[in-house]
């Protein structure tokens, strides 16, 4: 029970004044009998905005708790769009994605110059290159962007094609093969659609499915409609890999959370310890991004948590094996 005080106290349940990014931890645990050691997974949950006030103090946090790990136990995994992905693939032909700033912008590479083992299982490019602008600016033609206009629906599909095939090479046993198997299924559909029009820009493609009442949740659709794969590189990384002790995933709070229910359900993880998520309104629409408008007045957001000393768990963990 002091342990998991402990625990607790050190990552921050108390949410900040204002409201912002890291605003979830997940911890969890499994003894790993061929290392004789546990294998820890640290989720941290970030609400994409670049312009939050809690950005700096948070980035600040997060590089004194890096400052504090073991280099070579630690596996870093991030969600990175402004950092080249595990492929090497950074842009979408001539396209880049800015996407500097907040807490994940630039993330791996600050990672990569303190010399860790850092993944970005970030794969979106065409897809936030060409979707994105619109996103942005729901209320505008999605033909006066560049990248809308020059990027076809051929390009959104290979890219997600190329994940599924990763996928579907993976071997990790019959459980972790159904549960790939099931978050591939998930996309078929829209994947469908893709193939059916690749030939259009995808300017015409959001013009063709979608009006102005319902273009931004469309948008989200598309963006999001595939989150499993990354999910699932995710846990794949975790499952094969006897080198490292703890695996630190900063990404989407969505990501963490399917990401450590699998974990738990397929890999026989144990929750540790998770904080509580604080909700409130947010009355400035700019500050919503693609969560959802209530009544057009309105997103609810989530509150940003004290990430002083998070995640101690990295820095003194029990070693004694399971009874």
């Amino acid at each position: 029970m002091k342990k998991l005080l402990l625990i607790a106290l050190c990552v921050g349940i108390v949410p900040m004044a204002s409201y912002g990014f890291i605003y979830e931890a997940k911890i969890l645990k499994k003894w790993n009998s061929q290392t004789n050691r546990y294998q820890w997974f640290i989720g941290l949950s970030d609400f994409h905005s670049k312009t939050h006030e809690a950005n700096n103090a948070q980035l600040a946090h997060i590089d004194a708790i890096l400052a504090k790990c073991d280099k070579k136990r630690t596996k870093v995994l991030i969600e990175d769009l402004s950092s080249a992905g595990s492929d090497g693939q950074q842009a979408c032909g001539r396209f880049m994605v800015n996407s500097r700033g907040g807490i994940l912008g630039g993330l791996v590479q600050a990672c990569q110059e303190k010399q860790f083992d850092v993944e970005n299982v970030e794969y979106r490019f065409c897809r936030v290159s060409s979707l994105g602008p619109v996103l942005n600016n729901v209320n505008k033609s999605p033909h006066i962007f560049p990248s809308v206009k020059a990027i076809n629906v051929a390009s959104l599909a290979q890219e997600i094609d190329a994940i599924a095939n990763e996928i579907n090479n993976y071997e990790d046993g019959h459980v972790l093969r159904r549960y790939y198997d099931k978050e591939l299924g998930y996309i078929n559909k829209q994947m469908a659609v893709f193939y059916d029009h690749h030939h259009l820009s995808a300017a015409d493609f959001v013009e063709h499915h979608s009006t102005d009442e319902n273009r931004r949740a469309y948008l989200n659709k598309l963006l999001t409609f595939d989150s499993g794969l990354m999910d699932t590189r995710v846990v794949h990384a975790v499952v094969n890999d006897d080198d490292h002790d703890f695996f630190l995933f900063i990404g989407g709070g969505a990501h963490i959370g399917r990401v450590s229910s699998a974990l738990k359900e397929n890999v026989h993880f144990e929750s540790v310890y998770e904080t509580k998520v604080h909700n409130a309104k947010e009355h400035d629409l700019s500050k919503c991004g693609s969560t959802p408008i209530v009544d057009k007045k309105y997103c609810v957001r989530p509150a940003a948590i004290d990430v002083k000393a998070a995640v101690a768990v990295l820095f003194a963990p029990t070693h004694a094996p399971p009874a």
